[in-house]
């Protein structure tokens, strides 16, 4: 939340350090929900941390699978 306020609100934020995604997550409920990030990426996708977004304002999620032989690259279209 120190670098929101210091730099400003970013429309993405990528969070992805390991073992302390929930931790970074929950620095945001610190924020007012006007300064919190419009879309956010976790590499980490679970009923805990949808529960965070949740409690956090957030509404709309899409979970992705990055792990595997099965990966979507960009460009590609749903089946």
């Amino acid at each position: 939340s120190d670098l929101i306020h210091r730099y400003g609100t970013p429309q993405y934020m990528r969070i992805d350090v390991e073992s302390e995604n929930f931790h970074c997550l929950a620095q945001l409920d610190e924020l007012k929900p006007e300064l919190r990030p419009m879309y956010i990426s976790i590499g980490v996708c679970n009923v805990e941390f949808l529960r965070m977004l949740e409690s956090l304002g957030y509404t709309q999620f899409k979970a992705v699978n990055l792990q595997g032989d099965d990966r979507a690259t960009w460009g590609d279209s749903a089946e």
